[in-house]
């Protein structure tokens, strides 16, 4: 029987081939789309301490100095004097607990070691924290489940991902972390003694990339790092959980009792997160995310369940006769659901197939650019997994109802079919077709001009390309020596290499002057660091020279606007600009490509190329060949090394333009496969109409009817749909361009004006394709002898 039905269902599978392969490519993108939705939202869950039983006795206490006003009178530093005094026994009865958030976080390159063994090494914060401050935010340990306990002294806790991402499969619990940054001058020695799940991205100041540690009481806090007391902890709030039975009026008056001998005042409130608005926006924009994440699936599926069910129509005598012939309503079921097995699981597996191509390009590209793996990508699969049984279970149902309808029948699947001549369900799946794709081709043309506004504000080259398949190498502070840079630049597929370093240099008068404060935005310039005139060429900078005989080895390179503005403040004296040293001002160029500042200069002072970082130009068809060269290079000489520190170029400077890029893509892609759904669907309705009126359209044909004319017969349908769908996207165009029209690196300068454009545009593509299909498949019918279709039974 197993065999009879699979035999049945790969005919007729083979038998409609295209449909068959469009089904199962459709469906495998749907079900992907939705997964990966489904897995970066997980991300997004509430916080933890929602599960708490105290979670609705939280407040948040913000401490305000009375001495500022506005907006900075929200102390930026809580003393420790404070802190003491508020958890200090008895001095709040009305709080069953009281925490402070994080403290002192130090950017570092810590050392972890195993025993005595140094295993791994990286760029990671370090963060002081209140002992007790993860056991009250309720954030639990993966290896237990227990809340994470109240830290001692020296313990520290790491997320899980991080921990894998450093570790591997050893256990990191008993791991060491040593820390030579110059703030702790007694260099404590921190002891990972357990492992944090990873938190929710909105998570309430925690993140998962990060290492906690307690620095002990904090009475012994500065004794114990090292560091003063105003260094340690930076926050202007605390956390209090209030006892049952007491009230915020009576925990008001105990916090106002301790601070005012220090003249501080204070509010408390809900945590943002737990205010009314913030939780319905929440559940606003994961519903929305969800709906847009499921239409490409949504379109695929009834696209499919429309083959399926016109399939059925086809095979009504075939069902009749298993009928008349007493097969059983299972019987039949298992024959016509083995077909949809079939599409589901060979969906499935493509699904699979796409998601480790995107993980891939993930791990190779993105997370190379982010540094930590923010995404449980292992979910996607498991996401995959549960949509294809909750789509098996749908399909299921429905044929188990048509075939429950089949069997009630008198006449069979003929007589049933024949009781609707409006095919309601079908011009409404047709409808939703419609409107997903102009939906995706509607946001697709407001992606691209958001991607054209970004090239333009970021000044993307015209070789945009050659840039692309550059490098840009990364070395931690401690590990960029001579031996290093040797090492690079002797590398077998490597064409050019050209140090340089980004920094932020400070113009000294615009620092020094009263008169010249609110004048200017920033006292600062973003500085290109290079040793020669070889960045320069590179970039294929426009410089105008600027009159003089200025040495051009030791000089500085000014974007025209800011020049002009720097003349007019009287900052450049005798052509000499003071950035810590005086620099002479030897030219001026229009922009730096990738960059959308105008706050720019390139310095070329050759002493000052230490800690640089490289600029690697690939000889011709070896840029994957010279990465992992350079990374074989890094392993070699920092076995230790955690990080990769090479990375693309040209999406390490301007991640705008990488990020608008991927999205142009995505869309562009659901936007072929919803056109060529609807296309399929549409295709599939035209056919099941010719089929059933191919005597009406003779006899038509045999008194003067034209193929127009009879086009327009069967196209009422289709513009009705069309119209209908048209109106549904309406909102939904205005709606995206609103959203995300300033979301990207660029913004839509009339965003009602792009919804109006790319809805017509959408509507047009989608008009074009539909009339396409449906007059040729017309004039094909058209082109029958009538008398040959008269005389048919």
């Amino acid at each position: 029987m197993i065999r009879h039905n699979l035999l049945v269902a790969l005919r007729n599978l083979m038998k409609y081939k295209l449909q068959t392969v469009v089904s199962i490519l459709s469906i495998a993108i749907g079900i992907l789309t939705l997964a990966i939705v489904h897995t970066v939202f997980h991300e997004f869950k509430r916080p933890a301490v929602i599960n708490e039983p105290y979670y609705d006795r939280l407040y948040e206490v913000a401490i305000i100095d009375k001495e500022q006003s506005g907006e900075n009178n929200w102390r930026n530093n809580i003393s420790f004097e404070i802190m003491r005094e508020m958890k200090a026994a008895g001095a709040l009865p009305s709080a069953e607990k009281v925490t402070f958030p994080n403290g002192l976080q130090t950017d570092a390159m810590p050392e972890f070691y195993l025993g005595d063994k140094l295993i791994a090494k990286q760029d990671i914060a370090l963060v002081a924290t209140d002992d007790n401050y993860m056991n009250v935010f309720g954030v639990r340990s993966a290896i237990t489940g227990e809340k994470i306990k109240v830290l001692k002294p020296g313990e520290a806790v790491i997320g899980r991902r991080m921990a894998k991402q450093l570790f591997g499969d050893i256990n990191p619990v008993g791991i060491k972390i040593k820390n030579d940054d110059e703030t702790w001058s007694k260099k404590p020695v921190l002891t990972i003694c357990d492992v944090f799940e990873d938190v929710s991205l909105i998570e309430h100041l925690i993140e998962s990339r990060d290492i906690y540690y307690s620095a002990g009481p904090l009475h012994v806090s500065t004794q114990y790092t090292g560091m003063p007391e105003t260094g340690i902890y930076y926050c202007y709030r605390m956390y209090v959980v209030l006892r049952e039975g007491r009230t915020v009026e009576q925990l008001k008056k105990e916090i106002e009792r301790v601070l005012k001998p220090h003249n501080y005042s204070f509010e408390v409130g809900v945590p943002i997160f737990w205010r009314d608005d913030t939780e319905s926006a929440y559940i606003s924009i994961k519903s929305g995310v969800y709906v847009v994440g499921s239409l490409i699936l949504l379109a695929a599926v009834i696209g499919f369940l429309r083959m399926q069910m016109q399939l059925l129509w086809m095979r009504r005598r075939e069902i009749s006769l298993r009928i008349v012939n007493g097969a059983r309503r299972s019987q039949i079921f298992l024959t016509l659901s083995t077909e949809v097995t079939i599409v589901l699981l060979l969906s499935m597996l493509m699904s699979i197939l796409f998601g480790v191509w995107l993980e891939g390009f993930y791990k190779s590209t993105l997370l190379q650019i982010i540094g930590y793996n923010f995404i449980d990508t292992s979910s996607i699969y498991i996401s995959a997994l549960i949509i294809v049984a909750i789509l098996f279970v749908i399909s299921s149902l429905i044929i188990w109802l048509t075939i429950r309808r089949i069997c009630k029948s008198e006449g069979g699947l003929a007589a049933s079919l024949r009781r609707s001549r409006t095919h309601f369900m079908r011009n409404a799946m047709l409808t939703i077709q419609l409107f997903v794709s102009i939906f995706f081709v509607c946001t697709t043309i407001q992606i691209y001009q958001l991607t054209k506004i970004t090239y333009k504000q970021f000044n993307v080259p015209d070789n945009d390309s050659f840039y692309k398949q550059c490098m840009l190498c990364i070395p931690f502070e401690e590990f960029n020596s001579m031996e290093f840079r040797d090492g690079l630049s002797k590398l077998p597929s490597i064409d050019k290499l050209i140090p340089m370093k980004s920094i932020w240099l400070y113009v000294d008068e615009l620092n020094e002057r009263e008169d010249l404060k609110g004048k200017v935005s920033t006292t600062h310039l973003q500085s290109y660091v290079v040793g020669d005139m070889s960045f320069v060429k590179f970039m294929n900078l426009d410089v105008k020279w600027l009159p003089g005989n200025a040495d051009r080895n030791r000089c500085v390179l000014l974007a025209e606007s800011t020049y002009r503005l720097y003349k007019e403040l009287g900052i450049i004296h005798n052509g000499m600009l003071k950035m810590g040293t005086d620099y002479p001002v030897v030219g001026t160029f229009s922009f730096l490509p990738y960059n959308s500042s105008d706050n720019i200069a390139v310095v070329i002072d050759k002493e000052a190329m230490q800690d640089c970082d490289y600029i690697m130009v690939p000889k011709k068809g070896k840029y994957d060949e010279l990465k992992a060269e350079t990374n074989a290079l890094v392993n070699k000489i920092y076995p230790a090394l955690r990080k990769s520190i090479v990375r693309n170029m040209r999406d390490t400077m301007c991640i705008d333009a990488f990020v608008t890029d991927c999205t142009d893509t995505v869309t562009i892609i659901l936007s072929i496969v919803s056109l060529i759904v609807c296309a399929m669907g549409i295709y599939s309705s035209v056919a099941l109409d010719t089929r059933g009126r191919r005597k009406e359209m003779a006899i038509r044909k045999i008194n003067g009817a034209k193929t127009r004319n009879i086009a327009l017969i069967f196209g009422k349908t289709y513009v009705i749909a069309i119209a209908l769908a048209s109106v549904i996207n309406i909102p939904a165009a205005f709606m995206f361009a609103d959203i995300f029209g300033g979301s990207f690196g660029g913004s839509l300068d009339d965003p009602q004006q792009s919804a109006i454009v790319s809805l017509l545009l959408g509507i047009l593509i989608v008009v074009a394709v539909t009339f396409v299909i449906v007059f040729r498949h017309i004039r094909s019918a058209m082109k029958v002898n009538p008398a040959n279709e008269i005389v048919k039974e």
